[in-house]
């Protein structure tokens, strides 16, 4: 046993080490695209917000029944599906869908500093 301890322990160091490694070169590699998206992601909130950009109700059933129509489900099997936070997941959706329409609706073309 005290062989197969000594010959393993090493093994399972590295390993351990290796695993390590691989997480933290993932980790930097990603960590640039994922603060893309977190910036995204709180711009398109913080203009929902500011602009109180809402969804109707029946929007919110029409993108459910577009849904469902693709998978061949009616909204109350969508519903079923998605759980309880269903409506909700519709609702941002639409809102982040208006909130990207409001920007490009009200960007203004500005002229490229020369460097």
């Amino acid at each position: 046993e005290v062989l197969l301890a000594l010959l393993l322990g090493p093994t399972i160091e590295l390993v351990v080490t290796s695993c390590h490694k691989i997480r933290f070169l993932l980790r930097e590699e990603t960590k640039p695209e994922a603060e893309k998206r977190i910036r995204t992601r709180v711009l398109l909130k913080n203009v929902i917000r500011m602009e109180n950009l809402e969804v109707a109700e029946e929007e919110i059933r029409e993108l459910m029944e577009d849904f469902g129509k693709q998978y061949g489900m009616d909204v109350e099997q969508v519903k079923e599906m998605a759980g309880s936070e269903t409506e909700n997941y519709f609702r941002e959706d639409a809102q982040t869908k208006k909130a990207i329409d409001w920007l490009f609706d009200n960007a203004k073309q500005v002229e490229a500093k020369a460097e």
